[in-house]
């Protein structure tokens, strides 16, 4: 199991890992690569799917900025119909194998950034992003939670646009057990506060 890199957030020209948010809504709402005319490959454990996505905040909407994408054979030179594509070509000592065994060498890499005007996510409920991950409390294993960061950004949206005044800052990480023991404190005393029994659904 690997940590897996997590898409990224901009909101005012900084730059945020999202850590927590309704996953399974999110993802049926962003356009999937076949969706958007294309074929990814796995790069690596950490990046399996061969893509990772940015957001951006723009004028209160949350939209698809780009992606880093590592496509399939013969899709090397494509450009998404009505976006735009930027090449980023570095080289680096790397580690290579072959059926003589390792060595170091120069090895060629290639970055690929497909960018798409104009795409919407029209996501409703809270996101949760972070800055500077600690790594005492790192999980080898997917997206790391917000709480591991020890700079949060904390914004809730509704179809796609950000509410107003739900922006706020938070500092110092914590533990998992930490976090889930204080959302359910915090849940238990709403319910008392609301007088609402257990098996009554909640209310946005």
């Amino acid at each position: 199991m690997t940590g897996r890199i997590p898409p990224k957030l901009i909101y005012e020209d900084q730059t945020w890992s999202i850590g927590d948010l309704d996953w399974e809504q999110f993802h049926q709402l962003v356009p999937s690569s076949e969706q958007l005319g294309f074929e990814t490959r796995m790069r690596s454990t950490a990046d399996w799917d061969g893509r990772v996505d940015e957001f951006e905040v723009v004028e209160g909407k949350l939209m698809l900025a780009e992606s880093e994408v590592h496509l399939v054979e013969g899709l090397e030179d494509w450009v998404p119909p009505g976006g735009s594509r930027v090449d980023q070509r570095s080289r680096a000592w790397g580690q290579v194998s072959d059926r003589n065994g390792s060595r170091e060498e120069i090895v060629e890499n290639n970055q690929v950034f497909f960018r798409f005007p104009g795409i919407q996510i029209m996501y409703t409920g809270w996101i949760t992003a972070g800055r500077n991950l600690n790594f005492d409390y790192y999980f080898h294993g997917g997206y790391q939670r917000a709480n591991r960061y020890e700079n949060r950004i904390i914004m809730k949206f509704r179809r796609g646009r950000l509410v107003e005044g739900s922006v706020r800052l938070e500092q110092g990480a914590s533990s998992d057990r930490f976090v889930d023991a204080q959302k359910r404190l915090a849940s238990d005393l709403w319910d008392r506060i609301e007088g609402r029994g257990k098996d009554e659904p909640e209310v946005d």
